[in-house]
């Protein structure tokens, strides 16, 4: 069961990163999302080797067999860092704190760890607290040293910059909980605790989680009215994260306290960070690791029931240690790198997305974008042009285009932008007095109510772009008063934005598979 549960434990820690990187990705922009879970994937490749090769040493762990897990611990390290830097840093500059993260900074604080233990001055379950504040002095630092995104803390701006994709962001949290709680449940495999301990370990972390959680969704619901959906799932993984160091050691009284606590503080903390401008924490890292690794190494200390208060020096002295020791590395690697302007990516790439800039992805949703890869498609025209042969003979009658010619029929387009919902409804009216073509597309905008405000991680933002649809008819024979009339008879409602229509004389159009103009191109197939 031993030996299984060091392989256990190595899928529970890859399982985790996946759903930090989820959580991560989620809170950035989509410009940045592939870069985001790329780096996912360097802190594995990097921190591992380098903590295997050189961190192991510099930790005291030599041979211990615990020298693999403690390597993917220092990968997550290594994300949990990655959260802090979104959207602003170069791959090379990435990578090379990474490789002193695993190197040196967390290597060092878990031998400051081993030695307070040592002293028997120091109790943390499986010894998580340290990757904790590690990740997350590291991800402070860091983003301290790049400074706030582009349009972020700007006066004319809003102080927030929301994520693309929360959803994905919140499964990624629920994720990181499981893979959180199977580490816990791998470690206390390994040292062969009880069952009874090891069942007192897992419902400790669900109800540390639990109780965060909940915390953070009443304190959100009456300070802003409606819960903030990002604040509450921070403040249940900050939770998750405070059980872990006492969770074997803590009765679950003290633990929902600790759970409270956390809860609330991450939420004031995430606040703080958000609108202090100084520190750009897009997915919220710094503050629920530090928060949550901080609560809960002090809940150890206070209310550990095997040692009572003997941990408590000893577990301040580790959260200053590991903040002093990761943030002054960190900090100085990046300055070196920003000496030699290998840190931060321009304005001008921060603009076009780190996904484009360093790692050449078009977009990481490439099916929602405009494909212009054409590369694959031979033409005839291209061909034959290519070739230095004539392409006349591609151009024959009957496209020919009279641009002088009056339009028999007077034709007039409409441009109706309405209510998403309002969508169906509009088609089924317009399609029953004759009007069969239409282009649909998705818009945003506003009118004269400017939009309206709402909260982000406690932030007010100015919504002034609301989701809409446009609606393109040509109107040839049929009436254009019959056209806007039956369009405001379905979309009306007597509520502001009910939307509007505009209404242009057009002066042709011309089919390209025929080359019919004015009236005739308007006809479908069937009329011809």
């Amino acid at each position: 069961m031993v030996g299984f549960s060091w392989f256990f434990g190595g899928m529970m820690v890859l399982l985790t990163i996946t759903g930090l990187a989820m959580m991560e990705t989620g809170c950035a922009k989509s410009k940045n999302a592939g870069s985001v879970m790329m780096e996912a994937i360097i802190a594995v490749t990097i921190a591992i080797p380098c903590f295997l090769l050189v961190g192991g040493i510099v930790s005291g762990l030599g041979e211990s067999s615990a020298m693999m897990l403690e390597a993917m611990l220092a990968a997550l390290v290594c994300c949990i860092l990655a959260g802090g830097i979104i959207g602003r840093m170069t791959v090379a500059g990435f990578m090379t704190v990474c490789a002193v993260a695993a190197l040196l900074s967390y290597p060092l604080s878990v031998r400051a760890c081993r030695i307070l233990g040592g002293f028997g001055a120091y109790q943390d379950f499986g010894g998580f607290g340290t990757v904790f504040l590690s990740g997350a002095a590291a991800a402070y630092a860091a983003s301290r040293m790049l400074g706030t995104r582009m349009g972020k803390g700007a006066k004319d701006a809003a102080s927030v910059v929301p994520g693309h994709n929360i959803p994905f962001a919140l499964a990624g949290v629920l994720l990181f909980c499981v893979g959180l709680l199977g580490m816990a449940g791998a470690n206390g495999l390994l040292i062969e605790i009880g069952e009874d301990m090891l069942s007192r370990a897992a419902e400790n972390m669900v109800i540390g989680g639990s109780v965060s959680g909940l915390a953070g969704l009443l304190f959100t619901y009456i300070r802003y009215k409606k819960p903030d959906i990002t604040m509450t799932a921070g403040a249940a993984a900050a939770g998750f994260v405070a059980a872990v160091p006492g969770c074997d050691s803590v009765a679950s009284g003290w633990m929902c306290l600790i759970g409270v606590l956390t809860g609330f503080f991450t939420i004031i903390g995430i606040e703080s960070v958000e609108r202090g401008g100084r520190v750009d924490d897009p997915a919220g890292v710094a503050v629920i690791f530090g928060i949550g690794g901080g609560f809960g190494l002090l809940g150890t200390g206070i209310f550990n029931s095997q040692t009572g208060l003997r941990a408590l020096p000893g577990n301040l002295a580790a959260i200053l240690l590991i903040f002093v020791i990761n943030g002054v590395l960190v900090g100085v690697t990046e300055a070196v790198l920003n000496r030699f302007g290998l840190l931060r990516i321009s304005k001008e790439q921060e603009m076009e997305g780190v996904d484009l800039c360093e790692y050449g992805l078009v977009s990481s949703y490439y099916d929602f974008q405009l494909n212009l890869d054409t590369t694959d498609w031979t033409d005839l025209y291209v061909q034959a042009k290519s070739e230095g042969e004539s392409t006349e003979t591609f151009f024959k009658e009957p496209y020919v285009y009279d641009a002088g010619k009056e339009p028999d029929i007077p034709l007039t387009k409409l441009e109706i932008i309405c209510r998403k919902e309002k969508l169906e409804a509009l088609k089924m009216a317009l399609n029953d007095i004759g009007i069969m073509g239409m282009t649909v597309s998705g818009v945003t905008g506003c009118g004269v109510q400017k939009g309206y405000n709402e909260y982000y991680r406690g932030v007010p933002i100015s919504v002034q772009l609301r989701a809409k649809v446009r609606i393109e008819v040509v109107v040839a024979k049929i009436p254009v008063d019959e056209v806007v009339n039956t369009a405001r008879r379905v979309l009306f409602t007597g509520h502001v934005g009910d939307g509007k229509i505009f209404i242009y004389s057009l002066n042709d159009v011309v089919r390209v598979r025929t080359g019919e103009s004015g009236y005739a191109a308007m006809q479908g197939a069937l009329s011809e």
